[in-house]
């Protein structure tokens, strides 16, 4: 017995066993074998160091599998689902997916797009049921930059796919709660919160924005009430007035007044100027300048209450506002005499000022108004109600 262990161990030593042949080759430190022949062994691209697995690198890491150079496919489908809109998967196989060993359901898998259309292009697919032949695209990576949610061809940097249903893309704060959602109304978009189709905001390819609406028929349409709130808040008009309170129905003046032209330098005349007709311009005025004058019209309002404007009068931004009704600061003059609250008031010499009426053959058609306050001497602004006669 002792010599048959020594001749088997010497035939062992010698290279070969009786009835099998010899194998050969040598490999590469942490390397699994694999065998290059039928009786020769080599190194794989397999590789082991202290426990972690390495395919295409002998140097694996902290990783306990780490695979380099090459795609990763689990229970790979030869003929795969087709994305929508791709009949050709010429690269097929060129994915990492999960799938279910009892009936070959793949839940999920991340890989490049099938064909030539889409390929090159990461996507993350998911069946979106119990059949694999219901592919559902949950967000690419196009080589631009592009990525679709949803989708396999997003145009835009970031293109989400709505719901089918509602047209709406809704953000929540993970508890179920909605914080807002986007949708369509035709072309349009609504900004709101979700809810049997209400809408908060909604911007037409038109330009209309709407509020409240879902067709709004002007560059702002609101369905429901305005406010405007907080300090120096106000709106600007067309001919670049601006208002920042609201009309109760009282004036910020005492004193109606029309919008008018005068014949001149606009900068000559002032708030309390007394004005009469031009009688050589058609549609212009005149600082007064003669006593008794029948041409007279008005008085430059301070501040009033009412601006008017003739229909068809263009505006040539040289127009003061003439009183024609009311209360209003007016130039007096005591050339004819002290004013006291309640004397007649017709123009005087001095250009601009009214004074004291008192020639009662020369009143009519010249009257400007009465006055409300007292002048005593030399000329003065005082408070007239406008009367005119």
């Amino acid at each position: 017995m002792r010599l048959r262990n020594v001749l088997v161990a010497g035939a062992i030593a010698a290279g070969s066993v009786a009835g099998f042949a010899q194998v050969t080759g040598s490999g590469s430190t942490n390397t699994v074998p694999k065998f290059t022949g039928s009786s020769t062994i080599g190194p794989s691209a397999i590789s082991e160091v202290n426990g972690n697995v390495g395919i295409g690198t002998t140097n694996p890491g902290a990783s306990r599998l780490q695979v380099s150079g090459g795609n990763v496919a689990v229970d790979s489908d030869p003929t795969p689902n087709p994305l929508p809109g791709d009949s050709s998967e010429t690269n097929a196989t060129r994915y990492f997916q999960w799938s279910r060993a009892s009936d070959g359901w793949t839940p999920a898998r991340i890989g490049q797009t099938y064909g030539i259309t889409y390929g090159g292009n990461l996507v993350f697919d998911l069946n979106s049921g119990g059949s694999p032949t219901s592919l559902f695209t949950a967000m690419t990576i196009l080589q631009n930059g592009n990525v679709g949610i949803g989708m396999v061809n997003p145009v835009m940097p970031l293109d989400i796919k709505p719901d089918a249903n509602s047209n709406w893309i809704s953000l929540n704060d993970g508890s179920g709660h909605v914080l807002g959602s986007f949708g369509r109304s035709g072309n349009g978009l609504i900004i709101g919160t979700w809810s049997g189709g209400a809408s908060n905001l909604i911007l037409n390819p038109t330009g209309n924005v709407g509020i409240g609406t879902t067709s709004p028929a002007t560059k702002l349409d609101v369905n429901g009430s305005v406010k405007i709130s907080g300090s120096g808040a106000s709106m600007t008009f067309p001919d670049n007035t601006v208002q920042s309170t609201a009309w109760n129905g009282t004036t910020c003046g005492g004193d109606y007044a029309e919008s008018i032209d005068v014949t001149g330098d606009r900068k000559s005349y002032g708030p309390g100027d007394v004005l009469v007709v031009d009688p050589k311009v058609a549609g212009k005025f005149l600082k007064s300048s003669e006593p008794y004058a029948t041409t007279v019209m008005g008085i430059y309002s301070t501040q009033p209450g009412l601006t008017g404007r003739r229909v068809g009068a263009q505006k040539t931004g040289e127009e003061v506002p003439m009183a024609m009704l009311g209360i209003v600061p007016t130039k007096v003059s005591t050339e004819n005499g002290p004013i006291k609250p309640g004397d007649l008031l017709v123009t005087s010499s001095t250009p601009g000022y009214a004074m004291k009426a008192t020639d009662r053959s020369r009143m009519v058609g010249a009257l400007i108004g009465k006055a409300l306050d007292y002048l005593d001497s030399g000329t003065g602004l005082i408070e007239v109600g406008i009367a005119l006669q």
